[in-house]
């Protein structure tokens, strides 16, 4: 993922742009249920930091904070209609504060997530959560508990499912008085293969900017699953 511009400018701190890659496993179970860890690494960065009085340039690489999920299925979607499910995500400050890749503490975040599946293969997608964040102040920046709310709609362009367009609506409502709620848009082709391969080319930014998200991104990720665990699920793993 390609990320450029995100700072705290009355802190001092800012990334000009960052190359990052998430190393992501997930494990099914009996077909309801599904484990994650991801951990986020910094490739290269540039941009500058608040060390004492001045200002010192970002480590050039580093890991963020690592992630560890759940997902459970409570009603399955059917080939058309409704399905539901609940989620738990649980990261780990791992990061490294002078690199500007961890929160600095541990957060947790339950939610609920939803599917629709219409007609000719269209998906709706949402999740609704509350996620506990330690409460940080960076200059007038400030951060802490948020409802994150998302909305992802995927529309298949060819036979199978093998290529599809793909939509996602980020928000984030802070529960801490004088912290901003950003909103962010992506949107990005999709395909998969008959062997399990599946690849996405997206792109997007912020619609309402805060500290930590970036104006814009750039992103290609690739997944391998066999084809009878194969999800069109597009919640999508919440950001650093």
């Amino acid at each position: 993922t390609y990320l450029r511009s995100f700072d705290a400018p009355d802190a001092g701190s800012s990334v000009d742009a960052r190359l990052q890659t998430d190393l992501l496993l997930a494990l099914g179970i009996a077909d309801w249920a599904q484990l994650e860890m991801d951990l986020p690494m910094v490739l290269h960065q540039r941009g500058t930091s608040l060390e004492g009085a001045g200002l010192v340039a970002l480590p050039g690489a580093s890991v963020g904070d690592l992630r560890l999920g759940a997902r459970g299925t409570v009603l399955r979607t059917p080939r058309r209609g409704f399905g539901f499910g609940v989620g738990f995500d649980a990261t780990i400050p791992t990061g490294r504060e002078d690199a500007l890749t961890t929160y600095g503490g541990g957060t947790y975040t339950p939610s609920v997530l939803g599917e629709y599946r219409g007609p000719r293969g269209i998906t709706v997608a949402t999740n609704l959560g509350y996620s506990v964040r330690p409460e940080v102040n960076l200059g007038e920046a400030i951060g802490g508990d948020v409802v994150p709310v998302r909305l992802a709609v995927r529309v298949p362009v060819a036979p199978r499912d093998a290529f599809s367009l793909f939509a996602e609506l980020d928000a984030q409502a802070s529960m801490v008085r004088g912290a901003d709620s950003p909103v962010a848009l992506r949107g990005g082709f999709r395909w998969q293969t008959r062997g399990g391969l599946v690849m996405q080319l997206w792109g997007g930014g912020s619609v309402i900017s805060s500290i930590g998200l970036p104006t814009m991104q750039l992103g290609l990720s690739a997944a391998f699953a066999p084809m009878r665990r194969l999800r069109t699920c597009l919640l999508y793993t919440s950001d650093a």
